[in-house]
């Protein structure tokens, strides 16, 4: 069965409840439309907390365009064939800046040839992350209000701030503590 989250999505955002980089809800907005869209690439470490580990000093990196909502991450996914990680499934990673735990596990989404090949998951901001949330029980960490400031979901420091702020403030302090390996330009289809 299909799910429905694309459409509870495009439901709340004809609402009004959800939107992206604009004041109100759009047709680009939705996370079915697609065109090109400017944005920023970063990428970011996950470190592997050696009591999962073995005392390695081993890690992944992660790219996103929207860094804000790794604070509402909640798993990261590698395709179950890739060589590169296949011995880390199942085991944790940590968070920055909001230190929680969280699994990698296999997931035939992700494409190995894309980026890092290792995808960041959110499922309470984003539709596929939605669907691998499902498939691997991860919970759903809801880090925006109705007005898209952070809610008392994030970090302390982090709350009551507008998406763009946040954004601004998470890169800064994933530069800050070391984890931000690069920021690049990129133009992606949204959606």
């Amino acid at each position: 069965m299909k799910s429905l989250f694309p459409a509870i999505l495009l439901g709340l955002m004809s609402m009004g409840l959800l939107w992206g980089d604009s004041p109100q809800p759009t047709e680009t907005d939705s996370p079915l439309s697609s065109g090109p869209h400017e944005s920023k690439l970063g990428e970011y470490t996950l470190i592997l907390p050696p009591n999962y580990h073995d005392d390695s000093e081993e890690y992944l990196v992660v790219a996103t365009t929207r860094p804000e909502t790794m604070l509402g991450d909640t798993g990261v996914a590698v395709n179950p064939d890739d060589e590169r990680y296949k011995h880390l499934i199942g085991k944790k990673v940590r968070l920055p800046l909001v230190g929680r735990e969280i699994p990698v596990f296999g997931d035939e989404y992700v494409d190995r040839e894309f980026g890092t090949g290792v995808v960041k998951v959110t499922p309470a901001h984003d539709v596929n992350d939605y669907d691998m949330g499902q498939r691997h029980n991860l919970e759903m960490v809801n880090i925006f209000n109705d007005d898209a400031t952070t809610n008392n979901n994030v970090p302390d420091g982090f709350e009551n701030l507008d998406r763009h702020d946040a954004r601004k403030k998470v890169v800064a302090s994933l530069e800050e503590q070391g984890f931000l390996e690069k920021i690049e330009d990129y133009t992606n289809n949204v959606g």
